[in-house]
């Protein structure tokens, strides 16, 4: 079952890149009605509100979850500019999770780097190149 669900998160991060957001809706009702109130699905939940441009609902989405997933809670405060994302990344830089630890400097960098990136191309850069892994 573990392998089913992995199978589907990647099915829903491919559907997210190609822009297929409804496929990707239905990925996630799936994923939350063979799975309700899992890791896997609220994460699902979560990746589609970011990829709706809905940050907001992304981090609701994680309620009850937000220490399993810091990585998705601080990029999502990261795009709604609350100052609150950088004590969050900063908690978790050294985490021993290897994409937690890479998302966390990997947003620490661009914080230097592109202080007034877009927010569209801020969310493109982290889905694609943060490790979003089960």
């Amino acid at each position: 079952m573990e392998d089913d669900l992995e199978v589907l998160v990647s099915n829903l991060l491919f559907e997210i890149g190609e822009g297929q957001l409804s496929r990707a809706t239905e990925i996630a009702c799936h994923l939350q009605s063979i799975s309700p109130g899992s890791d896997v699905s609220t994460l699902a939940n979560a990746i589609l509100h970011m990829a709706h441009g809905r940050a907001l609902d992304a981090i609701h989405a994680l309620a009850g979850h937000e220490e399993k997933f810091p990585h998705i809670k601080a990029f999502c405060l990261y795009v709604l500019c609350d100052p609150s994302w950088e004590g969050i990344a900063r908690e978790h830089e050294n985490s021993e999770n290897d994409d937690i630890r890479h998302a966390m400097k990997t947003l620490l960098g661009q914080q230097v780097e592109d202080q007034d990136r877009e927010e569209k191309h801020a969310e493109q850069y982290f889905t694609s190149s943060a490790g979003l892994h089960v």
